[in-house]
This record gives structure tokens, C-alpha cells and sequence, in this order.
């Protein structure tokens, strides 16, 4: 607690706003935006496969749940992308940050993050 006020203090002598390092993101939400409604829609991709993708402006559909079944915010499909996408994920997270921060302070802050890293797979999934 007491670094935490030391470290707004040396903010505001600095003029410096913790929320400034948001502003990279907010700046990028635009361009993936645009991304992700572009794919889908892109001609140029229709009908292009890319290794087991047959169509890559569609779902890259390894397995089509039976008719009439499907997962509430999840689909009638599984695609394999995404998996691949969220294990990378995972795997360079523990290559940073698993052996340098495990006996200091940071250890808190590894695994609040390994969670909200677990979120963001499962709510983009």
C-alpha cells in the first residue's frame, strides 16, 4: 500500500496519469474493429484454404455439433484457430513470467493475470 502512494505521488509530481497507458488500446480498438468485421466479409478470401480452413472468410469448423445443439454463447461448431491462438497465449505467458517473478512480490500479480488471461480465452472463444 505504502509504494502504491509513493508511486501516485511520483505521478502527479511527474504529471503523469496512470490511465495514459491505456491509451495504446484505445487508440488500436479501431483497427481491430475493422479487422474483424473485414475478414468475414473480405472477396479475396472467400474460398482460399489455409492448412485445414477450406473457406477462410467462414469458420474454420473441425467438428459441427448435432442438429438442433448448440452451446449458448459458444455456437454449433468447434474451430480449431482459436485453440491454437489461446495455447500460444498461455505458453508465452509462462515462458515471461514463470520463473523470473516467482519468489517476489509479482507472484500475486502472475496469478491474477494467468486468470484474466483464462477469461479473455474463454470470452473470445
Amino acid at each position: 500500500m505504502k509504494k502504491q502512494q509513493e508511486t501516485m505521488k511520483l505521478y502527479g509530481k511527474a504529471g503523469v496519469s496512470p490511465m495514459s497507458g491505456c491509451v495504446p488500446a484505445f487508440l488500436q480498438m479501431p483497427i481491430f474493429y475493422a479487422l474483424f468485421m473485414f475478414f468475414p466479409t473480405s472477396f479475396a478470401l472467400r474460398q482460399k484454404s489455409f492448412l485445414w480452413a477450406d473457406d477462410l472468410s467462414s469458420f474454420d469448423t473441425i467438428y459441427q455439433f448435432p442438429e438442433g445443439f448448440s452451446i449458448p454463447f459458444y455456437g454449433d461448431h468447434v474451430s480449431l484457430f482459436p485453440y491454437f491462438g489461446f495455447g500460444g497465449d498461455f505458453l508465452l505467458y509462462d515462458d515471461d513470467y514463470g520463473t523470473e517473478y516467482a519468489n517476489t512480490t509479482w507472484h500475486a500479480q502472475h496469478e491474477i493475470h494467468y486468470v484474466l488471461n483464462a477469461i479473455y480465452d474463454v470470452v473470445f472463444l
